[in-house]
């Protein structure tokens, strides 16, 4: 009896025959990104929700000094100087928000995700616009 024989089969090419357009010409990832802008979807991390917008987050727990970071994984990553023990994170979480958008504290509300990473903040009395421009004064280009 021999050693068992291991026959090389390549994965599927992103972009080839029916493909997921993960690398290559990118002509896919065009094509979603412009659906999304026809319908009013160009950021994924924020939406409008009844009386306010709801803010999609990632918050990272425990760094050095409390701070936005960017976009990731469709969501506005926060990074907190607080621990995630007992809702101080949660509490810092809105406080640096309130803070850092300009609304009072009592104005945002934490919608989902008390125990995880990724929360749902809903800030009441806010429009896209003025969410998005703060967000892309305090982050550049990127947001």
């Amino acid at each position: 009896m021999g050693l068992p024989v291991c026959i090389y089969r390549p994965w599927p090419q992103p972009n080839g025959p029916g493909g997921g357009g993960l690398n290559g010409d990118g002509k896919a990832h065009r094509q979603r990104v412009a659906a999304a802008k026809s319908v009013g979807m160009t950021k994924p991390w924020l939406r409008e929700s009844g009386d306010g917008v709801e803010i999609q987050v990632l918050v990272v727990p425990r760094a050095s000094i409390s701070e936005l970071a960017g976009l990731i994984q469709g969501r506005l990553k926060v990074r907190l100087a607080a621990p995630p023990v007992e809702g101080k994170a949660n509490q810092e979480l809105i406080r640096f928000l309130a803070r850092t958008l300009g609304f009072p504290k009592g104005d945002l509300e934490l919608a989902g995700g008390a125990t995880s990473r990724r929360k749902t903040v809903r800030i009441r009395g806010a429009s896209l616009a003025t969410i998005e421009d703060k967000v892309t004064q305090v982050l550049g280009d990127s947001a």
